[in-house]
């Protein structure tokens, strides 16, 4: 199996294709298009699992049984603290990252910080209650 280009339709409806230079070896075709968005055009596609795509009754072009699989959902939880302190200590200094390689998964480390000066009185109830910051 081998992508030569991309058939597609913009969002009036309008069919446009885009396909490679037959011969060139510095042609590729990337499909990024998120999480969950990947492996569904692979799957409407054809490339899937078998048994699901026939399911759906899409004509398989290839059998992949691990297109879609082993997904799972990253739960996170989101604690606001409003305050017009200065915030003297970095996300680097709180998770202890020593050394930078290619890349740091910021998703699974959300650290916001808001310095509200007009809306301190709407939220002071809850520091104070929560993380005894105001007093």
């Amino acid at each position: 199996l081998k992508a030569i280009g991309v058939l597609y339709k913009d969002m009036e409806g309008k069919e446009h294709t885009a396909v490679l230079n037959e011969g060139s070896l510095l042609n590729e075709v990337i499909l990024s298009a998120g999480t969950l968005g990947s492996p569904q055009l692979l799957m409407l596609s054809g490339i899937g699992p078998a048994e699901h795509l026939m399911a759906h009754r899409i004509n398989v072009v290839l059998d992949q049984p691990m297109v879609g699989q082993g997904l799972s959902d990253n739960p996170m939880n989101l604690v606001l603290v409003p305050t017009t302190m200065p915030v003297e200590i970095s996300l680097i200094e709180v998770v202890g990252i020593t050394r930078f390689g290619s890349f740091i998964e910021s998703a699974s480390a959300h650290i916001n910080l808001l310095l509200l000066t007009k809306y301190d009185s709407q939220f002071a109830h809850f520091v104070n209650k929560v993380c005894n910051i105001i007093g």
